[in-house]
């Protein structure tokens, strides 16, 4: 319904309808006393969605927001002036079948009969957090386990990232997807054993003085616990054999005193017995009784044991008058000892068994070592048979991403550009990683006749966004996120390189839900709904706020970015046709 109301009221261009029914939809964006938003509220659709504006209005600020419910780091710079808290909530469609219900239901998250998923976040004026997840409390932690999976930020950062060649072997082998996911965790549990096995070996064959002290350390404290010669809970035994003696007086009084009224002439004992006589002497006379007659000589029957039980018990109660001194000596010896190595009894006999173990390994170290040398020798051909694996897949996937960003580069007009991926493989295990034993670095080559270098070197900034852009285009289809969020991904591009750009990020479109900042207004008219970003200014205040566009509301913004202050009859025509272009070739990819 509300997808139906917008296309009436605000003419959504009606190509929207085609597109592909995403799996986790951002539906809405409030945002309350952030930075220079006083409050906005922001609805979201399927397709490609814009936010123009102009420079300072605020749009890194929407960014900002959607970062801290991804679960970025908050601070108090971003509280509104003279405000208590900042506000954020996202109100998300998730549909059945994401992977993301198993996580959210682990941390007792239920979702609603709607599959509405409703992320809160509160940021007080000391910058602490208050993190909700359909009305439930969570942890940042947990927060930052679900926010990646609701949405991606692609913002001007990862131009840099794409210049950190330590960056690339991660971007290669997310392009691969599921052919390396099972390989590369084969090889890391292979290499957790290994750096195990390599930790246990350098701590052995460490420096023999100090093995020495350690050895003398641990058979003091491990005589110490034998010698005490403990038994398991004694701590709690003794506390209760010791609450019994300091109160034994009061003890044996109150069962004494039981035991005399139930005993003895004219006591307990007695009258029930005349009792239960006075009613076996009228039985003849009347059968009814006989019910309440046996009762009365079982309960009798009880007292006359629980008095025998008394009886015993005071008779038993002959303490030795240095009993009590000789718990309280064990429970003071007993406490030094968890002082040193418990909270409990069973936590020192734990300890125990462990220093057993190392003095055991110590004591036994040239064994070992022995034993450790051969397991890392074996774990080492399997990893380097595992890691050549690694490689082999990536070597194939490498080539697969050279042609595929070849491509994506020659749509983008980057037809005369080289890439290219390089793989350097280490041959020592010892410089082996939890990934393997690759460096992955990109080349590129933007001219004819120049030899491929590294994009940190001759890469302009508008190189660099259609780069990210290829990537991100091939990278999009292995993720399993619906929302992407471009933030001026096309910096630095501009004439048909900048309409190349819009007709990728529109292609993006057809099967997620993109939301894109741009200056650029080719971009801009390949939008199914365009939002503007308005910065206002009072004499006490400025706010920022969003506005989504009419048909006509958009030719206007459009001719505004096309030529600046000054919007002619010719600007607004030069509009009206690159959103005309945009919907024919929209309608054509279709």
């Amino acid at each position: 319904m509300l997808l139906i109301v917008s296309l009436i009221c605000f003419k959504i261009n009606p190509l929207i309808l085609y597109v592909k029914w995403v799996v986790v939809l951002l539906i809405e964006l409030s945002i309350r006393n952030f930075a220079i938003i006083k409050e906005l509220r922001i609805s979201f659709f399927e397709g490609f969605h814009v936010m123009t504006g102009e420079t300072g209005a605020g749009k890194s600020i929407i960014i900002d927001a959607l970062s801290l419910l991804l679960g970025g780091r908050g601070s108090q710079e971003y509280v509104k002036h003279n405000e208590e808290k900042a506000e954020i909530e996202g109100l998300f469609e998730l549909r059945q079948g994401h992977t993301l219900l198993s996580l959210l239901d682990s941390y007792g998250i239920q979702m609603d009969e709607d599959d509405l998923l409703i992320v809160k976040r509160e940021i007080n004026k000391q910058g602490k957090s208050i993190i909700r997840i359909n009305g439930q409390l969570v942890t940042l932690a947990m927060l930052k386990e679900v926010g990646p999976q609701l949405l991606h930020i692609h913002g001007q950062h990862e131009h840099q990232e794409l210049l950190k060649s330590d960056k690339h072997l991660a971007w290669l082998d997310h392009y691969a997807g599921l052919s390396l996911f099972q390989l590369k965790r084969e090889y890391r549990h292979l290499f957790d054993q290994y750096k195990a096995l390599i930790k246990e070996l350098k701590e052995l064959t460490a420096n023999e003085q100090s093995l020495i002290q350690r050895l003398d350390l641990l058979q003091y404290q491990l005589n110490e616990i034998q010698e005490a010669r403990l038994i398991p809970n004694e701590d709690e035994i003794l506390m209760q054999k010791k609450q019994k003696l300091v109160h034994r007086e009061k003890i044996y009084h109150g069962v004494n005193e039981a035991y005399q009224y139930l005993s003895g002439e004219q006591k307990g004992l007695e009258w029930i017995g005349q009792a239960v006589s006075s009613l076996e002497s009228i039985l003849y006379y009347d059968e009814t009784l006989r019910e309440i007659f046996e009762s009365l000589q079982s309960s009798y029957y009880i007292m006359e044991d629980v008095a025998s039980e008394l009886r015993r018990y005071i008779d038993s109660m002959d303490f030795e008058s240095n009993e009590l001194q000789e718990i309280e000596e064990r429970v003071h010896l007993i406490s030094t000892l968890k002082r040193k190595y418990g909270s409990t009894v069973n936590d020192v006999l734990e300890y125990a068994d462990r220093i057993k173990k190392e003095l055991d390994m110590i004591q036994h170290k040239d064994l070992r070592i022995g034993e450790l040398k051969t397991k890392i020798e074996t774990l080492e051909k399997r990893i380097s048979q595992k890691a050549k694996e690694l490689t082999g897949v990536r070597k194939k996937v490498a080539q697969q991403l050279e042609k595929a960003v070849l491509k994506e580069l020659f749509d983008l007009h980057m037809e005369k550009t080289k890439f290219s991926v390089s793989i350097i493989s280490e041959e020592n295990p010892g410089e082996f990683t939890s990934d393997g034993r690759d460096k992955v670095e990109f080349l590129i080559s933007p001219n004819p006749g120049e030899p491929l270098r590294p994009l940190a070197k001759i890469a302009s900034g508008g190189e660099l966004s259609r780069i990210v852009l290829a990537l991100k285009r091939l990278l999009a289809d292995a993720d399993q996120v619906d929302t992407i969020i471009f933030d001026e991904v096309d910096t630095g591009i501009s004439g048909r390189v900048a309409q190349s750009v819009a007709e990728k990020l529109a292609l993006v479109a057809k099967n997620r839900q993109v939301i894109c900042i741009t200056h650029l207004p080719q971009v801009a008219s390949f939008a199914d709904v365009h939002y503007t970003i308005i910065k206002q200014m009072t004499r006490d205040d400025t706010y920022t706020s969003v506005r989504q566009l009419t048909e006509d509301e958009r030719i206007e913004e459009l001719a505004r970015m096309l030529g600046g202050a000054e919007v002619s009859d010719v600007t607004r025509q030069h509009a009206k046709e690159l959103l005309e272009r945009g919907n024919e070739i929209k309608l054509r990819a279709m």
